[in-house]
């Protein structure tokens, strides 16, 4: 591991980085939004607690019962890359919280990113971003060393 990778995600690995990024009080994945909602219905749609499941350790809330449903049979799918964490900040070794209603699904998957601006960015080489995150992510969620 070099040097600089080392110290992009050693205050992660310090501060007790979470796989899946949550707000400390209630542990609710990407601030309650209903992840399939992103691949049904095209938009970012709120969830309700009335429909949540506990997944990797958060809690995912859904818009009915049949987001829910789907989310359950196929978790990966759904899933938000990088833990829901801003695909751009991971693919600077950085976790950053994201905007839940700034995101983009490239090839079947779901990125969020901290906010329009920073899509608008990501927009630019979204494959490219993606390779690099793809690398960080490994190495903060210790699938490589």
């Amino acid at each position: 591991m070099s040097l600089l990778t080392l110290i992009l995600i050693l205050p992660g690995l310090l501060f007790g980085f979470k796989e899946i990024s949550t707000k400390r009080l209630n542990n609710v994945a990407i601030s309650g939004y209903d992840t399939v909602a992103y691949f049904t219905e095209s938009k970012a749609k709120k969830g309700s607690p009335v429909f949540m499941v506990v997944w990797k350790g958060a809690e995912w809330r859904f818009s009915s019962q049949s987001n829910m449903h789907l989310f359950e049979g196929t978790p990966e799918k759904y899933a938000p890359a990088f833990g829901g964490y801003c695909s751009l900040g991971i693919s600077n070794g950085k976790p950053f919280a994201c905007d839940a209603e700034s995101y983009v699904i490239v090839k079947g998957k779901l990125y969020v990113l901290k906010n329009k601006k920073v899509r608008e960015i990501w927009l630019t080489d979204p494959e490219g971003y993606i390779v690099k995150a793809q690398d960080f992510w490994k190495r903060m969620t210790g699938e490589i060393k």
